[in-house]
């Protein structure tokens, strides 16, 4: 299995050398550093040969048949002749993720068919992880609203019964809000 993970190159400037099963339903995939690839700036992404140090991070992966995928990767912080000291450029993980880029994507495409709850039941990331990548999509796709041509703001009528209902003292001031 191990030649196969690595013919077809799902983590580039890395290679599997070690599966193991972390439980019935997980497994743990070890990673070291090809060394054939130089490691890359993590700002500037130039090709850097002097690593400052090594460091294991546990990453998840998108699902392997019926097993959450876990993967122990060694990233090295490498010393760049412009950016200083930083943490190499790995393609396929986004800057200080956990998640690599495919269970991001594949998140992405669940969140807009089913509610957070079945995701998090499907992939069994904690829904607050959810949130943070629903939140970044978001605001990656969704464009905020041209305000300029607004003439007026209306209020509803249970918010404005509810404003009247509830007396306020004349010193304190009715806050300035808009709908969001």
């Amino acid at each position: 299995m191990r030649d196969a993970i690595d013919v077809a190159g799902f983590w580039a400037g890395f290679r599997l050398i070690e599966t193991r099963p972390l439980s019935d339903t997980q497994t743990l995939l070890r990673l070291e550093a090809d060394p054939r690839v130089d490691p890359l700036c993590g700002r500037c992404l130039a090709p850097c040969g002097l690593i400052h140090e090594r460091l294991v991070r546990r990453i998840r992966e998108r699902d392997l048949f019926d097993k959450q995928a876990w993967l122990e990767v060694p990233l090295r912080r490498v010393v760049c002749l412009t950016c200083g000291v930083s943490t190499e450029h790995v393609p396929w993980l986004p800057s200080r993720s956990r998640l690599t880029a495919r269970l991001i994507a594949h998140v992405e495409a669940l969140l807009g068919l089913l509610p957070l709850r079945h995701i998090s039941r499907l992939t069994g990331l904690h829904w607050h992880t959810l949130r943070t990548v629903d939140a970044r999509r978001l605001a990656r796709e969704v464009q905020p609203p041209d305000l300029s041509q607004v003439r007026r703001l209306i209020m509803d009528e249970f918010a404005l019964s509810k404003a009247i209902a509830t007396p306020r003292s004349p010193s304190v001031p009715i806050p300035n809000r808009c709908c969001g």
